[in-house]
């Protein structure tokens, strides 16, 4: 750690979190090359198990620290060290949100790395949630999936075993975390991500029961979040041409796309509740046409990516499906 911190110093180097670890960013500069090929060298005789890479490429160099899911307390006690936020939250005993081996695609894994680390609280408000957190959450959510609509605070109290009182304080803190969204009221549940108890245009059908998802990246991982197959009606947001989506593999392959030429934008900005800023423009187009049109009409005010359903369809399963895994 010392001589990673004096390289730091010396060089001007940046830490920052990849998916499987922590990648170190140094401009070029002489003798740094060498100086990271023989800490890379020294690291691999002293951990066995933890991959160290340098590689280089248009006047920057990079000393990539990564493992497997055994070797997560070491690299997270290192990002720590250097402070470098977590791309992914332990939800319960070994789950993670976003299960990052899920996400295969070369651009699902930049778009979500991109996103999380400009926007921390993805990550940090799905961490530590206590036992009666955690069990009114995954009652919300299942209740959605069984019902179509949201619960009472009574029914997640009834499900989840739990007090009134303490049902009410695990739900508080759940708000405050932006994990589900009350009335203006208090008094009942509009979302939880990924469902919503209102029209939002994205219709998903789970275990035979119709509900609206929050957005198109919502609606592509309740399928494997309730690990089933799913069916999606959902339209243009540009056109509103209809848009049919069906899943399998319990939620993590595309069956269907129609028309074959449907595209997501996964908008970047949004300020407070997720639900309600970020989500109404994380949308389905039918072509790039389309979006080029809609992005025309947004003028300068447009930040996302365009996806292709196959990498949408990863950053839903990764964000989603872990959300009802036990431990």
């Amino acid at each position: 750690m010392a001589e990673i911190a004096a390289l730091m110093q010396a060089y001007g180097g940046v830490a920052e979190r990849t998916p499987d670890g922590v990648a170190l960013r140094f401009k070029t500069g002489e003798g740094l090359r060498a100086a990271l090929d023989a800490l890379a060298e020294r690291e691999r005789s002293c951990c066995a198990t933890l991959r160290f890479a340098v590689t280089e490429e248009a006047g920057s160099i990079s000393f990539r620290i990564g493992g497997q899911a055994p070797d997560r307390t070491a690299i997270e006690d290192l990002a720590a060290r250097l402070g470098v936020a977590p791309l992914s939250a332990e939800l319960r005993a070994g789950v993670y949100r976003p299960d990052w081996s899920r996400i295969t695609l070369p651009k699902a894994r930049e778009v979500m790395q991109r996103r999380l680390a400009a926007h921390p609280s993805g990550v940090n408000g799905w961490a530590g949630l206590d036992e009666a957190e955690d069990k009114a959450l995954t009652n919300v959510l299942r209740h959605f999936a069984n019902h179509g609509r949201g619960p009472s605070i009574e029914d997640v109290a009834a499900t989840s075993g739990q007090t009134l009182d303490i049902t009410r304080r695990a739900l508080g803190t759940l708000r405050a975390r932006d994990l589900v969204v009350f009335d203006e009221s208090g008094a009942s549940i509009l979302a939880a991500y990924p469902f919503a108890a209102y029209c939002t245009g994205h219709r998903v059908t789970v275990h035979g029961q119709t509900v609206d998802a929050l957005c198109a990246i919502d609606a592509l991982g309740t399928g494997a979040m309730c690990r089933t197959e799913t069916t999606i009606n959902s339209a243009c947001a540009h056109c509103g041409k209809p848009i049919h989506i069906a899943t399998s593999s319990s939620g993590t392959a595309l069956a269907a796309v129609e028309p074959g030429t449907a595209i997501v934008w996964y908008t970047l900005a949004f300020e407070g509740c997720v639900a309600q800023s970020r989500c109404p423009s994380t949308v389905f187009f039918c072509d790039d046409d389309h979006l080029a049109a809609w992005c025309a009409c947004k003028g300068t005010h447009v930040l996302g990516d365009r996806l292709v359903m196959e990498e949408a369809l990863e950053i839903g399963i990764a964000l989603f499906e872990p959300l009802l895994r036990c431990a």
